[in-house]
């Protein structure tokens, strides 16, 4: 689904992306986000713009700032139900209506309903502002401030950030699941059957979150895209113990006979991130199972894993480099031989 504040422009700016053409597309989406300073998608969009164009510090400083917003415009808004009740019920009611209005004409429309649905400026008679705000902290954008973070070489900071926004993310995580389970044709639980009833029971059940989401979140795991993350910044940080275990169903999945969690074909960036941060820290058993594993994979049998391989101590795979050098077309084999070059040079 595209979201609606998207589709405000002509879509070049997704196709100045798609071009690699990474200035013109920051352009275009940092005017879009002059208008909608807070948009998740748009800010999504800008940051993986700066990763692309290798300035992950501005990336940083940006998602910051909404991040601070964010949880700082999220403390008011507590503070304002916990003052009036119904006030506050009326207010998730209204936001659950919205939702639903949003996503039924996102659905439906196309770009021209989407852009229909954004909401006015105040002044104009639009939606009440305060709807604007997210309802929950966006997974992805903390997943790229991660990443970001371990393009810096700043493994403390990525860290930091899981655990201060941890809570959040996992009532995140409840509510989607929760969504995902609800019948569509029922009312939302913040409307109740009758847009208002059915309040109690989920005031209830969000006074258990007061230090980290009540003991039901203990149990949800984030997704492994994001906690493969915080797991390679323990292991730069020597934090073996720690990234094991979060690693653990990933090296699992690696080893032949056992349980298959993460598919090797659909999951191959994330063996090969993983492989390299354990190779880097002389971890060469748990790099070893995860590149046989990629090796597995047609379009993983190349130079770049049989250089990790390499670098794990097996020079068998120096001479399969060699070898392939000489028999790969002409942009092949520089690039084997380079990585034979490389593996010569540990």
């Amino acid at each position: 689904m595209i979201p609606a504040s998207v589709c405000l422009c002509t879509f070049s700016q997704l196709a100045f992306f798609e071009l690699k053409d990474y200035r013109r597309a920051l352009d275009g989406f940092q005017s879009l986000l002059r208008k909608c300073p807070h948009d998740p998608a748009l800010l999504r969009q800008a940051a993986s713009c700066f990763s692309h164009m290798k300035r992950p510090q501005a990336g940083v400083l940006m998602l910051l700032d909404y991040l601070e917003w964010f949880k700082a415009t999220i403390a008011k808004n507590k503070e304002r139900d916990a003052k009036d009740p119904l006030v506050a019920r009326e207010h998730r009611a209204k936001r659950a209506r919205y939702e639903r209005s949003q996503s039924a004409g996102e659905t439906a429309g196309g770009s021209e309903d989407a852009s229909a649905a954004l909401p006015a400026a105040p002044s104009t008679g639009g939606v009440d502002p305060s709807l604007l705000v997210p309802a929950d902290l966006d997974i992805n954008l903390v997943n790229i401030l991660c990443e970001l973070y371990l393009d810096l070489h700043k493994f403390q900071e990525v860290v930091d950030v899981v655990d201060d926004l941890l809570p959040a993310l996992r009532a995140n995580l409840r509510r989607a699941m929760a969504l995902e389970m609800r019948d569509p044709n029922l009312p939302s639980p913040d409307e109740g059957a009758d847009g208002e009833d059915g309040e109690e029971e989920k005031e209830e059940g969000e006074g258990r979150g007061e230090d980290g989401q009540g003991q039901a979140d203990s149990s949800i795991e984030l997704p492994m895209d994001l906690h493969s993350k915080l797991g390679i910044a323990y292991l730069y940080l020597r934090e073996f113990t720690l990234a094991d275990a979060i690693f653990a169903p990933l090296l699992a999945s690696a080893t032949p006979g056992g349980v298959v969690t993460y598919d090797v074909e659909s999951w191959g960036d994330l063996f090969f991130d993983v492989a390299e941060a354990y190779v880097n820290n002389r971890r060469y058993p748990e790099a070893e199972r995860l590149c046989q594993a990629l090796l597995t994979v047609p379009e993983w049998n190349n130079s770049l894993v049989w250089l990790l391989q390499a670098k794990c101590g097996h020079h068998q795979a120096v001479a399969q480099l060699h070898q392939q050098s000489l028999l790969a077309p002409s942009g092949a084999s520089s690039e084997s031989a380079a990585a034979s070059a490389a593996v010569h040079s540990e």
